[in-house]
């Protein structure tokens, strides 16, 4: 489970809508969660990720708050459900739900450099800031047209706002465009995150010995260093993190290990093998 922290927010203007976004990969059933908050809201899924076992929901869900804008009865209904930092968001818009929930659509389908289809994950807080960095002048104001203000959670555990620029007309034209070098940044920047979620799920006792607001900058620093010696990802990469885990951020900068991660980066040994070789001493 992940503490998201409370969103103190003034109460929205009688114009302005707020509505959660919740990215059911990231939380526990959620449409039984949202459906039982209020029978006055509305909750609807961007598209159907109910899994082939019929009990698994990775649904991205749109939910409607209350006409004050608060979403801390929503916040608190997902608290003991929610299993990472990304796994809600909160829009403030003038589009009302069918009208926001059209647009969020509209905004799936991501083509990338060479041609290939993929599915654009903005709604998983973890992705939207990357994504949204990523992006040009031109393709940012289309893109975010569909809110005023867009908040998210930040890897500190700290909710960091993304300004948009809304528009009453969606300023969009489907797909989203990425070239290699925006692809590139979102993933860099995503990397982080999909480390954090290996070792929660193959270590969890290992991925505890770093406080859980200091995780995303611990893997960002080590993954920068595997970066010098020619380890850009894959299982180099996931060893090179456990064993900063194990022995400390900077441990390649010690006498034992200076040597054969030269030879790692001449491409001369495997990373694999030099932490064999180094144990067996």
């Amino acid at each position: 489970m992940v503490k998201i922290p409370p969103l103190q927010l003034t109460r929205a203007r009688l114009e302005t809508k707020r509505y959660l976004l919740v990215d059911g990969a990231q939380c526990k059933t959620p449409s039984h969660l949202l459906r039982q908050s209020s029978s006055r809201i509305m909750v609807a899924p961007l598209f159907s990720g109910l899994m082939a076992d019929k009990t698994t929901d990775v649904s991205p869900y749109l939910v409607q708050l209350l006409e004050d804008g608060d979403p801390s009865r929503q916040l608190q209904l997902l608290a003991a459900s929610i299993t990472s930092v990304g796994a809600v968001t909160v829009i403030e818009t003038l589009a009302h739900f069918h009208d926001l929930l059209q647009r969020l659509t509209r905004r799936l389908d991501l083509v990338l450099g060479d041609d290939t289809g993929s599915l654009a994950r903005y709604f998983d807080g973890r992705v939207l800031p990357h994504l949204a960095g990523a992006l040009t002048q031109e393709q940012h104001a289309a893109f975010f047209s569909l809110a005023r203000r867009w908040w998210y959670v930040a890897p500190d555990l700290s909710w960091k706002v993304l300004d948009g620029s809304y528009t009453e007309m969606d300023a969009f034209t489907p797909p989203l465009r990425l070239d290699e070098q925006q692809r590139n940044a979102v993933i860099d920047g995503c990397y982080p995150h999909t480390m954090i979620e290996h070792f929660a799920l193959t270590d969890g006792e290992l991925l505890d010995t770093v406080l859980e607001m200091e995780r995303y900058d611990f893997f960002r620093q080590v993954l920068d260093s595997a970066k010098t010696y020619g380890i850009t990802g894959g299982p180099d990469a996931v060893r090179f993190c456990a064993e900063a885990l194990l022995t400390g951020f900077d441990f390649h900068l010690q006498p034992e290990w200076i040597g054969p991660l030269a030879e790692v980066r001449a491409g001369r040994r495997r990373l694999r093998q030099v932490i064999t070789d180094i144990y067996a001493n």
